[in-house]
């Protein structure tokens, strides 16, 4: 294997993850011998079938492994996320965002599809550093085991982030949609606690302006406003504007 793609990497990476949330380890061997392959626990991105019952992950087949509703066919990497997303993020939404925000773009580029989003940036620099783990041409093979095991690592701790980070949001939302509820829906939320409201706080058009402490730290008396935005991809979309003076 002269290198590596990012489809492979992440698939390793997810049931890294789902196997040291079951007190296990895997070993990952890299190898076109069936004989080596054929009676392994998990078959990746090899083998020309794909079965998930029997953990045989491939897309490579005549007529592929199937395709979205979205037209993008899975890869390998989505392949495994449609199995074990769940169980690896712990959390059905947590799952499906990673998969809108991460999977379809690396299943689109292993399957040469184009799809421009906002997401597109974020994916190209992910994409950049595992294909830059590669050797080059003025480096020794003998790099390449090692090479692809910095690049799984990397996959792995950019998906346990997501799954950490994503949690988190779906709870500060909850927690915001909470207060909203109890200060009924008013036109300035303030808050006592420094969460990521801008979610649940989209959601609310009657909100304009949210006040918040700079700090969760009960000695410290700053505190910040900030204008509500309906549409948080959109930095000109706030609902209400400071006066000048």
């Amino acid at each position: 294997f002269p290198s590596h793609d990012k489809d492979e990497v992440f698939a390793c990476a997810s049931l890294m993850i789902w196997a040291e949330k079951n007190n296990s380890k895997l070993k990952i061997i890299r190898t076109r011998d069936q004989k080596l392959f054929s009676g392994a626990d998990f078959l990746l991105d090899i083998g020309g079938v794909f079965d998930p019952d029997k953990n045989r992950f491939d897309h490579h087949q005549k007529g592929g492994a199937g395709s979205r509703e979205n037209g993008v066919w899975y890869a390998t990497f989505g392949l495994v996320w449609s199995k074990y997303g769940i169980l690896i993020s712990g959390n059905k939404e947590v799952a499906s965002q990673i998969e809108e925000k991460l999977v379809v773009a690396i299943d689109a580029r292993d399957n040469g599809v184009n799809i421009p989003s906002h997401n597109e940036l974020k994916e190209y620099r992910i994409i950049d550093f595992i294909f830059n783990l590669n050797i080059t041409s003025k480096e020794s093979e003998s790099l390449i085991p090692e090479r692809f095991k910095l690049a799984v690592l990397f996959a792995k701790n950019v998906l346990e982030r997501e799954i950490f980070c994503l949690n988190s949001l779906i709870l500060d939302k909850q927690e915001t949609e909470k207060i909203i509820d109890f200060q009924n829906s008013p036109s300035i939320l303030i808050l006592d606690i420094k969460i990521d409201w801008h979610e649940a706080v989209a959601k609310n058009p009657k909100i304009k302006f949210v006040v918040y402490p700079e700090k969760n730290n009960k000695d410290n008396k700053g505190w910040c406003i900030q204008a509500a935005r309906g549409n948080l991809d959109d930095y000109n979309s706030n609902r209400a504007e400071f006066p000048i003076e």
